[in-house]
C-alpha cells in the first residue's frame, strides 16, 4: 500500500495532459472522485481540485451558491479516512439485516429483470412488425418496372428498414435474457 503522500504526488503530477488547441495550450488534470463526491446538503456534485499553496492538498468543494452548508469545502483526506475506518471495522450487519438487506436487492433485480423482459418483447415486437413490411414491399416490388421512380424509392425505404432490423436483432441478441 503506497502512501497519501506518494498517491498526492501521483495523481498531481503524472496524469497531467496537455493538449493544444486553437493555438494556445490547455492542462488538463485527474483528479479521483470526480463526479464521485455529492454535497450532502444541496446533492450536487463537488468539484475536485488542489490547493493552491505550496504543498498542494486535494480538496472537494461545493460550488452551489444557494447551498446552505457553511464549510464549502473538506480535504479528499478527511473523505479517504472515514471511508478507511468504515471498511476496516466492517458492515455488521446482524443476521436480521442482513437477511432483510437480502430481500430489498432481490426485489430490485427482479423489477430490472421484468423491465429488461419487457424492453426485449417491445423490440421483438417492433422487429416483426418490420419484417412484415419488408415482406410486403418486397413483393409488390416485383411488379414495378426497375428504372421507376417508385421502385428507387421502395428499394431505398426496403434497405433501411433492413438496417433497422439487423440493428434490432443485434440489440435482442446482446440483451436476451
Amino acid at each position: 500500500m503506497i502512501s497519501a503522500k506518494q498517491y498526492q504526488k501521483k495523481i498531481i503530477l503524472k496524469y497531467k495532459k496537455t493538449t493544444r488547441k486553437k493555438g494556445y495550450r490547455t492542462e488538463k488534470n485527474f483528479y479521483p472522485f470526480r463526479q464521485l463526491i455529492a454535497c450532502v446538503y444541496c446533492k450536487k456534485n463537488m468539484w475536485i481540485a488542489p490547493s493552491t499553496g505550496a504543498r498542494p492538498y486535494l480538496y472537494a468543494r461545493c460550488g452551489t451558491k444557494r447551498c446552505e452548508r457553511s464549510k464549502k469545502s473538506i480535504r479528499i483526506k478527511v473523505v479517504l479516512d472515514y471511508l478507511y475506518s468504515f471498511f476496516s471495522e466492517g458492515l455488521n450487519f446482524s443476521e436480521h439485516e442482513y437477511r432483510k438487506y437480502l430481500e430489498k436487492i432481490k426485489v430490485i433485480l427482479e423489477k430490472k429483470h421484468e423491465e429488461l423482459q419487457r424492453q426485449c418483447l417491445n423490440k421483438q415486437g417492433v422487429l416483426n412488425q418490420l419484417t412484415h413490411e419488408i415482406n410486403e414491399r418486397s413483393l409488390k416490388i416485383i411488379h414495378i418496372e426497375e428504372d421507376s421512380p417508385i421502385y428507387r424509392a421502395n428499394e431505398k425505404k426496403i434497405l433501411e428498414l433492413q438496417a433497422e432490423a439487423s440493428s434490432l436483432e443485434n440489440d435482442i441478441k446482446k440483451n436476451k435474457i
